[in-house]
């Protein structure tokens, strides 16, 4: 608990962190079961998997959770679960969250890393997060911990009037800019935040659940 403190006061000295309830959710979720094992899980940095992907900084994970503007209850959809960790925070927010992976090998691992932090009640999906979960829609935020160079056509159609989505936006292998995006009644506006880098959604998997 004391890594899991220092590591919430490091974000909020970096304003990362604007509201208690980030701070408290960031304090109650285990980090150390969502990263590999001989690795710091409360250093500030993204950490790398065997795969080629990463467990997304806390940084980016405060900042792109706290732009939804959610309260408890609503409903977020998750594009890239990743080994978990982002979900975790989610959920420990008192959103109903629905997460989707591409690969299976960390839809699997999300699913046991969740178990053996104690959270449940996340509804974890292994298929195509380009079609997003259209049996849990209209959500009130989108959250994609993946680069896309555009809002895919379904996902957006999923979104609520006045519902939020935040993404790295941009090509592979070049710097992203994570953007906000409101769904209005005129349409979609958006906003630039700050440059990121993530790895690329990847979609049209060969199997499903």
């Amino acid at each position: 608990m004391f890594r899991r403190l220092r590591m919430v006061k490091n974000l909020m000295r970096l304003d990362a962190i604007s509201t208690p309830e980030m701070a408290f959710a960031l304090l109650t979720v285990p980090r150390h079961h969502f990263v590999p094992v001989n690795t710091d899980p409360y250093s500030l940095e993204a950490i790398p998997l065997p795969d080629g992907t990463s467990v997304t900084c806390p940084l980016f994970v405060s900042r792109m959770v706290e732009l939804l503007e959610l309260r408890a209850g609503q409903r977020v959809l998750e594009v890239g679960t990743g080994t978990g960790y982002q979900a975790a925070v989610l959920s420990a927010l008192g959103y109903q969250v629905t997460s989707i992976e591409f690969s299976r090998e960390l839809h699997l691992s999300a699913r046991q890393n969740l178990e053996r932090a104690g959270i449940s009640g996340v509804d974890l999906r292994h298929g195509d997060g380009a079609l997003g979960a259209p049996d849990r829609a209209p959500f009130d935020g989108v959250i994609f911990g993946c680069a896309i160079p555009q809002i895919p056509r379904q996902v957006a159609e999923q979104v609520r009037r006045g519902g939020r989505l935040v993404a790295p936006v941009g090509e592979p292998d070049v710097v992203q800019a994570l953007t906000l995006f409101e769904r209005t009644h005129e349409g979609w506006t958006e906003q630039m935040v700050r440059a990121a880098w993530f790895v690329p959604l990847k979609s049209h998997p060969q199997t499903d659940d």
